[in-house]
C-alpha cells in the first residue's frame, strides 16, 4: 500500500546516493566523490524520522514501541539475510584469521556498533577495506544509534514545550563542531562516530519542521502528505522553485570533483548534505522534481537502495577475496549487476512482505530472533578464532601463520629517560639504537636473537610506523611523523651511552610508491618542508629534497655516532602470502610464478644511489638485496609452501630469525 508520505522525487534522491556509492567501490577512478551519497542518505533519513515523529506527536499517536517496530520491519529483513550470505559464503573461502574478524563484525553488525569497530581499525578508504565485506555497515551503526536517541529527544522538546527548531539546531550545532574540530587528528572520529555524523541527519530533521511556513494548519497538512506548500512573497517562491537546482548542483559536484584525498567529512560535507537539504526543502512538483528525480527508473532503484546498498560491497569484498587475480572491471560490473538482481529479490520477497502490517508482533519477534542468533554466532565465531578445524582453514594453515608472523617488539620492554621514551632490552643504558619505521622494526627478532647469544649489546628501538627518519619530511595523517626526528634527537642527547646509530626504513614506499601521480592504496601524502619551502612527494619535488636532506643528516649523525643505513627489501604484490589464495576457486594448481620473481631494476637502481649517498656520509651501508634476490631472482618461498613475507613487503619475524644475516654485522666500533 503506497504511503500518503510517499514523494517520488525522495525515491530518485535516493536513487542517486546509493548509485553514487554503488559507482565509488566498483569504479573509485571514475566515480572519485561517490562515498558522499552516505551523506545524502543521512539527510533523507533524518528527514524521513522526523517528519513522522513530528506527525505523531502532533496527532497525540507517536509510540516509541511503534516506530521501533517500523524500523525492525524495515532493516532487519535484509540485513539478516546479507549477514547469513556473509557467514556461509567465509566459511567456506576465508582462513580462520579472516573468518575471525568477519565474525567480529557479524557481532557488530547485529548489534549496530559497526561504525565504532572499523573506527578502532584501518581507514575506509585503506586497500584492507577490500578485504572487509561489512565495511558498508558502520553508516547503519551511525543511523540506528541516531535512532535510539532522536525520537526520546523529540519527545521529550515536545512534552516540555520547548522550541523543537531551536533544540535541533543546538544539536546540529554541537554535532558539526565535533566534525570540523580537531582536524587530521581525530578525521576517523569525525567519519565514523555518530557525534560527528548527527548534523546530516539532523539537518534533515530541521527541515521537516514547519519553520518556513506561515499558515500553521497549511503547514501541518503539507508535513503529513509531502504536498507542494505555497509562498505568498515572489522571491521565497523562487527560492523554492530554484532549491532543487541548487541542491542536485552541489550533489553532483560532490560526487564529480571529491576526492578519498579530501579530508571528509568536515567542512566539505557541508555541499552533499545541503545540496539533499535543498532537494529536499525545493518543490517536487519542479522541473528536477517532477521530470528527473521522479523518473520511473530512479524511483525503482530508490526503492531497491537499501538491500543494494548492502549487497554491492558484500559481492565486491568476497570476489576480491575469494579471486583477487579477476577483481578487474568486468568482473567488478558483473558483481554490481549480480548485486541488483539480487536487492530486486529481497526487495519483492523478504523486505515487501515483512513490512506489511499484518502479524507485525510476529514479524518482528521473528526478526529480533534471527538478528539474536546472527549476534551470537558472530560472537561465537570471534571468540572460537574462526573456526580453525574448517577444511578451507585447515588447507592453508602455512599462509595464515606467515600472514600472523610479527614478533616486534618481543623482547623490548618501555623506558623513559629525561622523559624520551623508547624501547629497550633492559633498564641497563642501550649501545645500539634502530630508528625508522616498520621495516626496521621487521629485523628486530633477529637482533633479539642475537642479544640472548651474546652477540649484539644492548639496543633500544624508537620508531613510527609510515614515518620516514627524514629530517623536514612529514606525513599529513600522521601527527606523530611531525615531531619524529625531534624525538631522536632528544633521545640521542637523553643516552650518552649510544655508540651505534642504525636508520631503516621503506625507502621503496617514500621514494617510489608514494611519488606515484596517483596516490596509491594506503593514501598516504608525504612533504617536505623546511625554511619555508613545501613540497610534495607526488607531483613535486619533495622525494628529491628528502633524499638530499637524509643525506645530511647521516652525515651529521656519523660525525658522533657509528651509522648503519639498512636499505631497503624488494616490495612485490606477488610477495603477499595471500597471493597463494588469489583464485580460491582454482587453488590447486601449480603456477611457478608463486615461486620466483624477478628484481626491479628500479629497486636495485635505487639501492645503488643510496649505497653511494649513505658512504659518501660516513655510513656504513647493508644492503638485502644480495641476500634475498640473488643473480636478481627473488624466491618467496623458502621452503615449499613456506613464504617468505608477511605482505607485500614486510619479512615474517620466523624468516628474518633464521636466515637475516646481514644485520649480523652491526657491532659497536
Amino acid at each position: 500500500m503506497q504511503s500518503h508520505h510517499f514523494r517520488p522525487d525522495i525515491e530518485g534522491l535516493r536513487a542517486i546516493a546509493v548509485l553514487s556509492v554503488v559507482g565509488f567501490h566498483a569504479s573509485p577512478n571514475w566515480i572519485t566523490g561517490g562515498f558522499v551519497g552516505v551523506d545524502v542518505f543521512f539527510v533523507i533519513s533524518g528527514y524521513l524520522i522526523t517528519r513522522n515523529i513530528y506527525t505523531g506527536l502532533e496527532k497525540n499517536t507517536f509510540s516509541i514501541g511503534d516506530f521501533y517496530s517500523r524500523r525492525i520491519r524495515r532493516i532487519f529483513p535484509a540485513l539478516c539475510l546479507v549477514l547469513l550470505f556473509s557467514a556461509v559464503l567465509g566459511w567456506f573461502y576465508m582462513l580462520a584469521l579472516e573468518y575471525r574478524s568477519l565474525g567480529k563484525h557479524i557481532a557488530g553488525a547485529a548489534s549496530f556498533i559497526e561504525n565504532i569497530l572499523y573506527y578502532n581499525e584501518q581507514g575506509y578508504f585503506d586497500e584492507s577495506s577490500l578485504n572487509k565485506p561489512l565495511l558498508q555497515l558502520w553508516s547503519l551503526g551511525v543511523e540506528e544509534q541516531f535512532y535510539l536517541a532522536w525520537p526520546l529527544l523529540l519527545w521529550w522538546a515536545h512534552r516540555t514545550r520547548l522550541s523543537l527548531p531551536l533544540v535541533i539546531a543546538v544539536v546540529v550545532t554541537l554535532s558539526f563542531i565535533c566534525n570540523v574540530s580537531g582536524g587530521v587528528a581525530s578525521s576517523a572520529a569525525s567519519f565514523y562516530l555518530v557525534q560527528s555524523r548527527i548534523w546530516e541527519l539532523g539537518l534533515g530533521g530541521l527541515i521537516a519542521l514547519p519553520v518556513f511556513r506561515r499558515d500553521s494548519t497549511r503547514a501541518l497538512s503539507a508535513v503529513s502528505t509531502g504536498s507542494p506548500i505555497s509562498r505568498s512573497d515572489p522571491w521565497v517562491e523562487h527560492a523554492y522553485r530554484g532549491a532543487p537546482y541548487v541542491g542536485l548542483s552541489l550533489i553532483f559536484a560532490s560526487i564529480l570533483v571529491f576526492t578519498k584525498d579530501f579530508w571528509f567529512p568536515g567542512w566539505w560535507a557541508l555541499m552533499p548534505a545541503v545540496g539533499a537539504a535543498l532537494v529536499i526543502l525545493g518543490n517536487p512538483a519542479s522541473v528536477p522534481g517532477k521530470y528527473f528525480l521522479s523518473h520511473p527508473v530512479l524511483v525503482w532503484f530508490g526503492k531497491i537502495s537499501f538491500p543494494l546498498y548492502l549487497w554491492h560491497w558484500v559481492l565486491l569484498s568476497f570476489l576480491f577475496i575469494i579471486v583477487p587475480e579477476a577483481y578487474g572491471r568486468r568482473a567488478r560490473f558483473l558483481a554490481v549487476f549480480a548485486s541488483i538482481i539480487l536487492s530486486w529479490l529481497t526487495y519483492k520477497y523478504i523486505e515487501t512482505p515483512l513490512r506489511s502490517t499484518t502479524s507485525t508482533r510476529i514479524k518482528v519477534t521473528l526478526l529480533a530472533a534471527a538478528m539474536t542468533v546472527l549476534f551470537a554466532f558472530g560472537l561465537g565465531t570471534y571468540l572460537g578464532n574462526g573456526f580453525p578445524g574448517r577444511s578451507f582453514a585447515q588447507n592453508f594453515k602455512s599462509v595464515e601463520s606467515a600472514i600472523t608472523d610479527w614478533q616486534y617488539p618481543k623482547g623490548l620492554i618501555e623506558r623513559s629517560v629525561d622523559g624520551q621514551e623508547f624501547l629497550s632490552t633492559s633498564d641497563a643504558p642501550p649501545t645500539v639504537l634502530f630508528i625508522g619505521d616498520s621495516h626496521a622494526n621487521q629485523f628486530q627478532p633477529r637482533i633479539q636473537a642475537l642479544f640472548e647469544q651474546k652477540n649484539m649489546p644492548d639496543y633500544a628501538f624508537l620508531t613510527f610506523n609510515g614515518c620516514p627518519p627524514i629530517p623536514g619530511v612529514y606525513e599529513d595523517k600522521h601527527p606523530t611523523c611531525v615531531d619524529f626526528i625531534a624525538k631522536i634527537n632528544a633521545t640521542l642527547k637523553a643516552l650518552p651511552s649510544v655508540m651505534v646509530v642504525v636508520v631503516g626504513g621503506c625507502w621503496n614506499c617514500y621514494f617510489d610508491l608514494e611519488t606515484k601521480p596517483v596516490p596509491d592504496v594506503n593514501n598516504f601524502n608525504y612533504v617536505y618542508r623546511s625554511d619555508g619551502r613545501e613540497a610534495y612527494f607526488r607531483k613535486g619535488e619533495g622525494a628529491a629534497l628528502a633524499m638530499e636532506s637524509l643525506w645530511k643528516y647521516l652525515g651529521e649523525l656519523s660525525k658522533h655516532y657509528t651509522v648503519y643505513l639498512i636499505l631497503d627489501n624488494q616490495m612485490a604484490d606477488e610477495n603477499d602470502p595471500r597471493q597463494v589464495l588469489r583464485n580460491r576457486l582454482n587453488l590447486y594448481r601449480d603456477d611457478a610464478t608463486l615461486r620466483l620473481l624477478p628484481l626491479r631494476p628500479e629497486q636495485k637502481e635505487r639501492n645503488a644511489t643510496m649505497r653511494t649517498m649513505a658512504e659518501r656520509a660516513g655510513a656504513h651501508v647493508i644492503d638485502p638485496l644480495p641476500s634475498l634476490c640473488p643473480d636478481d631472482v627473488c624466491p618467496i618461498f623458502s621452503a615449499p609452501g613456506v613464504p617468505i613475507f608477511k605482505d607485500s613487503h614486510h619479512l615474517r619475524s620466523s624468516y628474518v630469525i633464521d636466515h637475516v644475516r646481514f644485520v649480523d654485522q652491526i657491532q659497536a666500533r
